[in-house]
């Protein structure tokens, strides 16, 4: 043989024998050689990253973790019978008729480190994270989006069939859904079937909370930036500062606003750990103003009313 490659044959550096002498201690289908292993287009760790590499020494790291599991899984050998009993029994584990090729025609076993099964594996549901929301001012029900796009066959078929159901009653068969729900808790369960008709489940929890009269308020500041005085280019910018009733300062919400008169844009942006975010217009090239207004607040996936408006003048 002269080349080898990725394809179940028998790579052309590798060990073979055609005989094996009388002592020796062990009893293999390939004669004085144990077992065959893994040794073309391994993927290994190597300086400074990885690559793939063939030879030996890419199929005797496989051997020597073989042996690794096996002493954890029973004990250490203390002598050389001990050695022998652990070398039989990984070639008794291994897997006959695995490759083709071999030129002695005495074909060792593929070495396994555990049991093999032919079987398809069930398909893994994924129901999404627990979610909490709650309801508006006035609604009975908020609509709540149920994803299970992450639920997958590790077999690396298809998902074929998806049931979302709550207590028995099915609410929708896709991927993903949204559903109207009702104030408490609602224990949701997701059923993926593959293509061997193998299913699994998937729970979520989605806590639909009363709508609670939280009042925040916005105070906004201004400022001006000259950018070309000769030719009156300039720059607005905005500072929102996010407080509760009692004056607290309310971090990591998202404040929604636009802008009208010569600039007209909507934007976002997130507070800081001091409650307050900043907007910047762009480059106005005429003379005049801008106004500032503060749409809405949002906060852990819950909206807010927040208002609050300010012009800005140049010059």
């Amino acid at each position: 043989m002269t080349s080898y490659g990725p394809d179940d044959t028998f790579a052309s550096f590798s060990n073979y024998s055609g005989l094996v002498i009388s002592t020796n201690p062990v009893s293999s289908p390939g004669k004085a050689i144990d077992l065959i292993l893994p040794g073309v287009a391994i993927l290994s760790t190597v300086p400074g990253g990885y690559g793939t590499y063939s030879g030996t020494s890419m199929a005797s790291p496989h051997g020597a973790g073989l042996v690794a599991r096996y002493i954890a899984a029973h004990s250490r050998p203390t002598d050389a019978a001990g050695v022998y009993s652990v070398r039989q029994a990984l070639i008794d584990g291994g897997l006959a008729g695995q490759y083709t090729g071999d030129p002695d025609s005495n074909y060792e076993n593929l070495g396994v480190a555990g049991e093999v099964s032919t079987e398809p594996l069930p398909p893994v549901a994924n129901a999404g994270p627990d979610q909490t929301v709650q309801l508006a001012q006035g609604e009975t029900t908020v609509s709540v989006t149920l994803d299970g796009s992450s639920s997958y066959d590790p077999d690396g078929g298809a998902i074929v069939s998806y049931a979302w159901s709550e207590s028995g009653t099915v609410l929708g068969t896709a991927a993903s859904l949204s559903v109207a729900l009702a104030e408490g808790s609602h224990l949701i369960t997701l059923t993926v079937t593959d293509e061997e008709g193998q299913t699994d489940s998937d729970e979520v929890v989605i806590t639909v909370q009363a709508y609670q009269d939280v009042s925040f308020t916005a105070e906004l500041t201004s400022t001006t930036s000259v950018v070309n005085k000769v030719k009156n280019f300039w720059t607005a910018t905005v500072t929102v500062a996010v407080r509760d009733a009692l004056g607290n300062p309310i971090p990591n919400a998202t404040v929604y606003g636009t802008w009208t008169g010569l600039v007209a844009a909507s934007t976002s942006g997130l507070t800081g750990s001091n409650g307050a975010v900043s907007f910047t217009t762009g480059t106005i090239k005429t003379p005049g103003s801008v106004t500032f207004t503060v749409d809405r607040m949002v906060k852990d996936g819950i909206e807010h009313e927040l208002s609050g408006s300010i012009e800005i003048s140049y010059p």
